[in-house]
């Protein structure tokens, strides 16, 4: 069964369908698929709000983009039934 996915926005949006064919292709179960669709969703905008074109997508970039994720994993989050 073919899953449906939303091409995501930035450059990399024109690779979605491709990569996801490509996931499935390798045997990744719908689970597999779906969290690196979301990763690779991520990049796209990340590159999008960073400037960062196909052209200039290279390991020093990801490694920015990696630490961007990890900064934002790491913050704390305040919930909304705590206190101020």
């Amino acid at each position: 069964m073919k899953h449906q996915f939303l091409t995501p926005p930035g450059p990399l949006g024109p690779f979605a369908e491709g990569y996801r064919v490509h996931l499935e292709g390798l045997g990744y179960c719908f689970g597999v698929v779906q969290q690196r669709m979301t990763q690779f969703s991520q990049l796209s905008r990340w590159m999008e709000s960073n400037d960062v074109g196909l052209a200039q997508l290279d390991e020093a970039q990801i490694a920015r983009f990696c630490a961007a994720r990890l900064d934002r994993c790491q913050r704390p989050r305040r919930s909304p039934h705590r206190r101020p």
